[in-house]
């Protein structure tokens, strides 16, 4: 008897620590992003925060924080979302369920679409910025679908005639598009806005680069517009999965 007993409470505690992590109410699925180095952000502070977050949310929606946390809101595009409390505590169960009490990024389901959170110390600079180098914002176009982060490094420094490793600083389009696949990552750059050739220098490719792996939690297929080059027009960067 005590041995039946035992075998079904091992049953049950095996199938409880075999449900799956929170998901974002709907995100198809949550993907939070934890960024290395981990810094840690505490977990009561980060509900506060949360408790600040507008619950229509568009480009110009402020921050909110609450002592050693700043919780920064975006839609992913650029039309306004609207979220409901509920979905916003999905979200962050679901980043925390990953993360811990640490900094990062995820994407959670609105009504109309898809809003970004991210997380950080306050008094950090947020990781969701994209410095002014911006035209179009990123659309994660398949947040379900993964690019391994390396590979998308990799095939950036292979855009263009020669790439753009050092010594070379500038991105040099010529004939409209070039395209560079590593692993898993394949990137295709267009110059775009009336251009057929551009130049674009690495720290402002590196930026948008940067901003559209935050904004989306990590890579996944979709793309962003990139301000500005010689002698005119934008940069079209996208993602796709090789």
């Amino acid at each position: 008897m005590y041995t039946s007993l035992l075998l079904v409470a091992l049953s049950a505690l095996s199938a409880t620590s075999a449900l799956p992590a929170p998901q974002a109410n709907g995100a198809a699925p949550a993907q939070p992003f934890c960024p290395t180095p981990l810094v840690k952000v505490p977990d009561a502070d980060c509900k506060a925060a949360l408790a600040k977050v507008a619950l229509t949310v568009d480009a110009a929606t402020p921050a909110a924080a609450s002592g050693q946390c700043t919780i920064t809101a975006k839609p992913v595009g650029t039309a306004a979302v609207k979220v409901t409390k509920a979905q916003l505590d999905a979200g962050f169960a679901a980043f925390k369920a990953k993360c811990g009490d640490t900094r990062g990024s995820i994407v959670v389901k609105g009504t109309g679409g898809d809003v970004t959170l991210a997380i950080s110390k306050t008094g950090a600079r947020s990781k969701l910025t994209d410095g002014g180098n911006v035209q179009v914002p990123p659309t994660c176009t398949n947040p379900s679908v993964k690019i391994v982060d390396g590979d998308c490094n990799r095939a950036q420094l292979g855009l263009g005639p020669g790439g753009i490793r050092k010594p070379i600083e500038v991105l040099r389009v010529n004939g409209t598009t070039t395209t560079s696949t590593f692993g898993t990552c394949k990137m295709t750059a267009t110059a775009v806005d009336g251009a057929k050739t551009i130049n674009c220098s690495k720290g402002r490719l590196q930026a948008g680069f940067r901003f559209f792996r935050d904004t989306c939690g990590g890579f996944t297929p979709g793309s962003l517009v990139i301000k500005g080059g010689a002698p005119g027009g934008n940069l079209l960067l996208e993602f796709a999965k090789a």
